[in-house]
């Protein structure tokens, strides 16, 4: 009977054993690719202008959107080239929030490359004011 319990318990048990002390071996087998450090960061950055021209930068939380949720949607419009739908979508989700009375002038969209401690960045897209 104990011989029994054993064995069912040794069964359960057994593949978290391996999961925790074989498994990260076996990415170093034969087929493995390489490790590399991860080779570059993308950020897509929105700034805006005021009729004096000073710049600031969009603080996304004031949209209620965390910067890493922005980032992925700024990325999947701009590789789908759907950059004039973005636009849109943007203006009508902060026409509320930047009303007339800060005057801004213009928006600017940067895609910004960070790789091996270098910095490149694009301007992808300018939206005046209407």
């Amino acid at each position: 009977m104990y011989k029994k319990i054993a064995i069912a318990l040794l069964l359960v048990w057994l593949p978290f054993l391996l999961i925790n002390d074989f498994y990260p071996f076996f990415r170093f087998g034969m087929f493995a690719e390489p490790i590399k450090p991860n080779q570059s960061e993308e950020l897509f950055i929105l700034y805006y202008t005021n009729q004096q021209n000073s710049v600031y930068k969009f603080n996304t939380y004031q949209l209620g959107v965390d910067e890493g949720v922005f980032n992925y949607l700024v990325r999947k419009y701009y590789y789908q080239n759907k950059m004039n739908d973005f636009e849109r979508k943007f203006r009508k989700s902060t026409q509320n929030l930047y009303s007339t009375h800060q005057d801004i002038k213009a928006w600017h969209l940067y895609r910004v490359q960070i790789s091996n401690k270098k910095r490149d960045s694009l301007l992808i897209a300018t939206y005046e004011k209407k």
